[in-house]
């Protein structure tokens, strides 16, 4: 595993971007304004690809979207840094964020992105009426279509970007606390069906987004249960 960012367990929150890392295809983060970064690094604008969005939050803000087009478009995005990226400003204001990084990867890169899934529990914006959208407990219990079986037995890339928030797995209760929406066997029946996926993905991207979470022991703690049974990474993630 290649650690590109730690500077330990600080607040993320909306523009902070705390931790980073790389193994293989797949990178692990705090702050999901990161996925962009790790999107544009990794994918052939040549190609198409279809994203499952795995999140408690649609990520569909459109926040300085057009602005930071005309800003940027003639940017790098390919090979600049993370702590470059994270530079650029649109009216003083920091142009990534942890909501827009969706929106702003399809106006740099239109056309890459073909299909979006999209597993969680808020309403989608009016515009996306058209994508496909299940609560995270309906796309456990739902039996995978034939064209997955078909895509899954096929044995070639799948074309597929899988963006999992670890939120997902959490809901924030009146006193302010968080509590875990899943049981250990239900938590095994999602690793279960969304392994086949991640192995094959051409991009898997994990925000902890530990704010989200109830703090960065829920969101560690959760990654690292996941991860005894998907195996991302050889060993349990650890953050100082």
């Amino acid at each position: 595993m290649v650690i590109i960012i730690d500077n330990g367990r600080n607040i993320s929150r909306d523009v902070n971007l705390n931790y980073l890392a790389q193994i293989g295809n797949k990178y692990i983060f705090d702050n999901h304004l990161a996925a962009f970064w790790c999107w544009c690094r990794e994918l052939d604008v040549m190609k198409t690809y279809s994203l499952l969005h795995i999140d408690r939050h649609p990520d569909m803000e459109n926040l300085f979207a057009r602005e930071g087009f005309h800003l940027y478009k003639n940017v790098d995005f390919e090979s600049i840094s993370i702590e470059d990226l994270l530079e650029l400003k649109v009216n003083n204001h920091q142009l990534l964020r942890w909501n827009n990084f969706i929106e702003l990867y399809n106006v740099f890169h239109p056309y890459t992105i073909q299909g979006m899934e999209f597993v969680g529990n808020e309403t989608l914006p009016l515009r996306l009426r058209h994508e496909k959208k299940q609560s995270l407990l309906s796309w456990i219990k739902t039996p995978l279509t034939i064209d997955e079986l078909v895509e899954l037995e096929s044995k070639k890339d799948l074309g597929k970007i899988i963006d999992l928030d670890i939120d997902v797995f959490f809901k924030e209760l009146s006193n302010g606390r968080y509590k875990e929406i899943l049981s250990a066997e239900q938590l095994k029946q999602f690793s279960d069906k969304i392994k086949p996926f991640i192995d094959r993905a051409a991009l898997t991207t994990v925000a902890l987004s530990p704010e989200c979470c109830g703090g960065w022991d829920n969101a560690v703690n959760m990654f690292n249960k996941l991860n005894n049974h998907l195996q991302i990474l050889p060993d349990n993630l650890e953050i100082q």
